[in-house]
This record gives C-alpha cells, structure tokens and sequence, in this order.
C-alpha cells in the first residue's frame, strides 16, 4: 500500500480503528499489541523524515572573511546537531 504524506494521519486513524476491534474480539491481544506497537513506531519514524529540519545558514559569498563565520555557525548547526545523520549534513552544504 503506497500512502502519500497527506494520506498519514487518515492512514493512522484507520489502523487504529482495525486495531481496536482486533483487540477486542481476539484473545490473541498481546500479539495486536506489539503489531499496533510496531505500526505506531513506523508511522511516527516516516513522520519524522517528512518533517523538515530548517537550518537558517550564512550565504557563502567568495570571500574569505566571511568563511570562519560560515564554518563556526555550520558546525554548531549541522555537524554538532545530533539528530542529523550524514546525508542530511552534507543536504546542508548543497
């Protein structure tokens, strides 16, 4: 099943309402559990990625006294920032 980014939260509501009824009428509960568990830990994972992490960096203009500024406020930015990972560091630079 492909779902777009805005199709999230309608997809959501959907799952929860087929979780619901499983746990209700199924004596397998703990196994609808950790299904609604993982499901949940996905959806919230792909959330995350949709969500873009606005990072106001200086303009890189040519000249030199201008690159310490641009390399102290990139590296306080992006490469210090923990919740980035490589690819979304170097997505900075471009």
């Amino acid at each position: 099943m492909r779902v777009g980014l805005e199709g999230l939260p309608q997809l959501m509501h959907e799952h929860d309402e087929v979780q619901k009824q499983l746990e209700l009428y199924d004596e397998h509960s703990e196994q609808h559990e950790h299904d609604r568990e993982s499901f949940e830990n996905t959806y919230y994972e792909v959330l995350g990625w949709s969500t873009a992490i606005t990072i106001k960096l200086p303009a890189l203009t040519g000249n030199i006294t201008e690159f310490r500024h641009f390399q102290g406020t990139f590296t306080s930015l992006v490469i210090n920032n923990d919740s980035l990972d490589n690819i979304q560091e170097h997505q900075h630079l471009l």
